[in-house]
């Protein structure tokens, strides 16, 4: 029997076109070798995983072309500090 997901249709989406990697970073976004046995293991697991990524507007430099991807959290944190100091210096 399949286990139920909890994640997303729009994230399942995502995690399968991005082939399950981080575009700032090129690291898997979810680590599957050591997947839950148990429901609330699954539960945790996925807690963690909803915490650990975020849905951000990506800007591709060389069409300028803005779409939404998922991404380490604390990549998007650090992504947004360097976007925003660019601005500052370009202004």
């Amino acid at each position: 029997m399949r286990k139920p997901s909890q994640l997303a249709e729009s994230w399942q989406r995502a995690l399968r076109s991005q082939h399950g990697l981080c575009p700032l970073c090129r690291e898997p976004l979810v680590y599957t070798d050591h997947m839950p046995n148990s429901l609330s293991q699954r539960e945790t697991w996925y807690a963690a995983v909803r915490k650990a990524m975020t849905r951000r507007a990506i800007t591709e430099h060389d069409s300028g072309r803005t779409t939404h991807r998922l991404v380490h959290a604390r990549r998007a944190r650090r992504y947004n500090r360097t976007q925003n100091a660019a601005r500052g210096a370009a202004q």
